[in-house]
């Protein structure tokens, strides 16, 4: 939050979609929405899509977003909404997690730094409760305390949305999407989806 109480940071996320596709990872320039293969959109679909609010207008998104179960993504809708919009169900846990924004190969730029407790996560991404802004349109390392289920679990991931925590103006809710494969792989293989 800034001084007045207002938002500042990624205006499109606020109560809406997110700033850019969760499917697409920008490390790799690949889209994640295929299960068998890489896929690598051409840099005018990039541009036009996947780095967009629009990305939903996407072809390759429509096409799969009936065959896939994803009518809504992780972090585009209420976080509570499950209804089979999801690709895997959250789990509701508390963890310690520090947020730092990095560069591409995970290493911390000292932007930003922040301890922050998870309300739930998977294989896609995670909500957690910070107590300041989370800084949009830049990479996130996130790292578990060693209380979490994988030992030193980290990994990179985007801010998708986020929200003022009701009844704690103090606090943000944010929405986060796991952005690298690795992470994403092992959290999916330690819970049993492949």
């Amino acid at each position: 939050m800034n001084k007045t109480g207002g938002k500042s940071g990624n205006k499109d996320c606020e109560g809406g979609p997110c700033r850019k596709c969760p499917h697409y990872a920008i490390r790799t320039r690949s889209c994640g929405l295929y299960s068998e293969g890489f896929y690598l959109p051409l840099q005018a679909n990039v541009i036009a899509f996947c780095m967009t609010a629009r990305y939903r207008k996407c072809p390759v998104y429509y096409r799969n977003r009936t065959s896939r179960g994803i009518d809504g993504l992780p972090g585009t809708e209420d976080p509570n909404h499950f209804h089979g919009r999801r690709r895997h169900p959250r789990i509701p846990e508390q963890r310690g997690i520090l947020i730092q924004s990095c560069d591409w190969q995970g290493v911390s730029n000292g932007r930003f730094s922040e301890s922050a407790l998870t309300l739930d996560f998977s294989p896609g991404g995670m909500r957690v409760i910070v107590s300041r802004d989370v800084p949009p349109d830049t990479p996130l390392r996130f790292d578990f305390e060693d209380d979490f289920f994988i030992p030193h679990f980290r990994g990179i991931a985007w801010l998708c949305w986020y929200r003022s925590l009701p009844g704690d103006s103090d606090r943000v809710e944010a929405g986060l999407v796991l952005e690298d494969t690795t992470s994403k792989d092992r959290l999916s293989r330690e819970l049993g989806y492949f």
